[in-house]
């Protein structure tokens, strides 16, 4: 069986964009996790991403089976989105969100997987993405709480891990880079949540190395803190119906209302509380409408 040093990894960190919308307003109104009884979410089976730097298809092609109940191609995700190594988080999630993503049936992976066959644009057909096109894609605040809270709203996260061939010797359980290790960057999608053997929050990630043996990654919550996981992304199904449309907002005493319009939302501040208690008039904000406390 392979070992993490003959492993091919592939993603790569996304680049700034302050249009990247954020989940962090509509997951502080959730309640925490009990991280004692884990997501219930089901684990899709497994796929081995052979030699190919394809990670980030894989990690969001097992996160659009969860919510569809299909086996989709990774190779039709990939072509799309590779850069000359490996792919950025984003650019999966927007992929599907903008165009779909045709099925495993539809356009069979290849066997072997590797960089220049999953590169081949041959066969992909937008007609055949467009029904498994999803709604939108929000971006997670980077912390265990946030991550788990995420993965029980949103049916799973696809995030990425930088890591280093002597933190993951172990890659069920890996410990985040030290320095002078050499780095890398791969994409999973977490599925679950517990509490570690160590006492640590835990989040469970399926792999798509499977052919070295392994089912998952424990990723703890010391892997956060260190600052070695990077852009946690949800995926948004056409048809999910999710959250109050309507929130009050704290901002350090300075009060407002947000107003969702799909997936999408406008703050409005006050000036006063008599302008706070006529735009909640106007709004149909009332005592029951959950407040957003700003950090």
């Amino acid at each position: 069986m392979p070992n993490i040093e003959q492993l091919t990894k592939g993603a790569v960190p996304d680049p700034i964009d302050h249009r990247d919308f954020a989940a962090a307003p509509m997951l502080s109104v959730l309640p925490p996790v009990d991280w004692s009884k884990g997501s219930g979410l089901s684990r899709p089976p497994l796929r081995d991403q052979g030699q190919a730097d394809s990670c980030v298809a894989h990690a969001w092609s097992y996160y659009h089976q969860q919510i569809k109940s299909l086996e989709f191609s990774r190779r039709d995700l990939f072509a799309r989105i590779a850069q000359q190594y490996g792919a950025g988080i984003r650019d999966g999630g927007w992929a599907i969100v903008t165009q779909g993503q045709q099925t495993e049936t539809e356009l069979p992976d290849p066997n072997p997987e590797t960089p220049a066959n999953m590169r081949d644009k041959t066969g992909i057909d937008l007609t055949k993405e467009l029904d498994d096109q999803e709604a939108n894609s929000f971006i997670v605040p980077n912390d265990v709480e946030s991550v788990a809270k995420a993965i029980v709203a949103y049916k799973g996260v696809a995030g990425g891990v930088t890591g280093s061939n002597e933190g993951w010797h172990d890659m069920t359980n890996p410990r985040p880079p030290q320095a002078g290790e050499s780095t890398w960057g791969h994409a999973l999608y977490f599925v679950d949540f517990h509490i570690h053997s160590d006492g640590q929050k835990c989040i469970i990630a399926v792999t798509s190395w499977p052919n070295a043996g392994i089912v998952e990654h424990h990723i703890r919550e010391n892997y956060f803190t260190s600052g070695n996981t990077f852009n946690p992304w949800t995926l948004i199904p056409k048809e999910q119906q999710i959250m109050p449309k309507k929130f009050k907002v704290n901002d350090h005493g300075k009060l407002g209302i947000m107003i969702l319009e799909g997936f999408t939302g406008t703050i409005l501040f006050a000036d006063s509380m008599a302008h706070y208690t006529e735009l909640c008039d106007a709004n149909g904000i009332d005592d029951t409408t959950p407040t957003i406390t700003l950090p």
